[in-house]
């Protein structure tokens, strides 16, 4: 009974979760972004692994550019306007060991970090500028960096950068 009732679940759940309208060129030109970051975002983020990373002294950064305009749409949330960036960071673990590299998703709105994505919760390909984010839970997105067409996904939505 517990299975029927779950795999019932799961099926509606999975053909409720499609893919919403992009936005149009218009909502586009004249959506809310929010400011445009005017802090030092760079040290908002340095800032943000203070508090998270267990030897924040030993902390390396790359940062791939400045936050830049874009948006996402999740089935949840409907459209968000936002900046991103991506910044990769290589830190000492619990351990005393360096961790490499590790690529985190910042995404800012009115000069806050709104949301950060971590390592595990996106995949990001150097090569394209891209960040496919996996699914969690109800809510999920694609976001990439760059501009391009549509991509057609039952799994991932998008992030395009409207410069």
């Amino acid at each position: 009974m517990l299975l029927t009732v779950l795999g019932t679940a799961a099926v509606y759940l999975t053909s409720c979760a499609t893919n919403p309208p992009f936005p149009t060129p218009r909502q586009i030109a004249t959506a809310d972004y929010g400011a445009p970051p005017t802090i030092d975002w760079q040290a908002a983020v340095k800032a943000w692994f203070l508090k998270r990373l267990p030897d924040p002294s030993s902390a390396q950064y790359i940062f791939k550019g400045p936050p830049r305009k874009g948006y996402t749409q999740t089935i949840l949330s409907g459209t968000i306007f936002a900046y991103s960036t991506v910044v990769k960071v290589n830190a000492k673990d619990r351990a005393g060991v360096y961790t490499g590299f590790l690529p985190y998703l910042f995404i800012f709105k009115n000069n806050h970090i709104k949301k950060v994505l971590k390592p595990g919760e996106f995949d990001y390909s150097r090569e394209t500028n891209r960040a496919d984010v996996y699914l969690s839970a109800l809510s999920y997105s694609l976001f990439t960096l760059e501009k391009r067409q549509r991509r057609e996904s039952g799994l991932a939505l998008e992030f395009r950068d409207v410069r």
